[in-house]
């Protein structure tokens, strides 16, 4: 590993869009990570002491996805690709961080895409809970108590009211509408 280089707060370690071939760890200090689209940025995340950062242009050339700037007094020690190429020869257990680092990334990601997809699911379903109270002779036969059922529909208001038309003139129709719990 190269020696230790010092950021002051502000400074930056990656910028997004370079093409670099090197990693850091941070050894004190902390980094904000952030994506810059326009002039709206957006906050990754925050590493400190023992994180890497950067890791992936240790194993592929395309431009750097985030930014990493200092937010305090940091101390990262640099790893360049060659170097850890040298190191995968010589002592295989020190390219370990990077690769758990590696590992890290794609379980987040993987978790983050398992979100993404089951709040997809949630805004396409919700659930109506539909309670019908008998206020007419014709319905007291047909349903001589208050009865309640519950449907998973499709969001919109027009769907809740083709299934209470024409109840309404038999049924005092109430109407609750929530999203299923996540898993079920």
């Amino acid at each position: 590993m190269e020696q230790a280089l010092q950021f002051e707060p502000g400074s930056y370690l990656i910028r997004q869009g370079d093409l670099d071939t090197h990693a850091f760890v941070i050894e004190s200090g902390s980094v904000k990570i952030s994506l810059k689209d326009g002039d709206q940025e957006q906050i990754l995340g925050i590493a400190g002491t023992g994180e890497v950062i950067g890791e992936m242009a240790l194993f592929e050339d395309a431009p750097r996805s985030a930014s990493v700037i200092a937010v305090e007094p940091t101390l990262a020690r640099k790893m360049t690709r060659q170097r850890l190429k040298d190191l995968t020869q010589l002592d295989p257990g020190a390219c370990m961080p990077y690769l758990r680092a590696i590992l890290e990334r794609l379980r987040t990601s993987n978790t983050m895409l398992l979100a993404a997809q089951q709040t997809k699911e949630l805004l396409k379903t919700m659930r109506v809970r539909l309670s019908f109270e008998p206020v007419s002779e014709l319905a007291v036969q047909v349903c001589p108590r208050r009865a309640v059922i519950e449907l998973d529909v499709v969001p919109s208001e027009a769907s809740t009211q083709v299934l209470i038309q024409g109840l309404q003139k038999h049924f005092k129709v109430g109407v609750e509408t929530f999203f299923p719990k996540m898993g079920h």
